[in-house]
């Protein structure tokens, strides 16, 4: 069996930085071999990131509603997604809904 490369692997505080300027809720970063980022964007796209620094958000329509949310819990908890779909159930109470959902079946 091979060992495994990342046997040993260590990494000095030193050695991060932050990449990237204006992100909303950035996460499932994707790393290519030419040092190019793609991150997951809330709003509604991705943004790709140069290793020059250049940025550009990727969307079909831009979605606004992540940063203009009234306070922290409704900037995670409601449409973050472009279709809103996947926080919306939650603000809706399962008496409301028919039907066997992922939470009352």
């Amino acid at each position: 069996m091979k060992s495994n490369p990342l046997d040993g692997f260590k990494i000095q505080r030193s050695d991060l930085q932050f990449i990237g300027k204006d992100l909303q809720r950035p996460e499932c970063i994707l790393a290519e071999k030419n040092d190019t980022l793609w991150a997951a964007d809330a709003r509604g796209g991705i943004m790709k990131i140069l290793p020059d620094g250049t940025q550009t958000l990727i969307t079909q329509e831009a979605d606004s509603r992540f940063g203009q949310a009234m306070d922290v819990e409704e900037r995670f908890t409601r449409g973050t997604l472009p279709n809103g779909l996947a926080f919306a159930a939650a603000a809706i109470s399962s008496s409301q809904i028919s039907g066997p959902t992922p939470w009352n079946s």
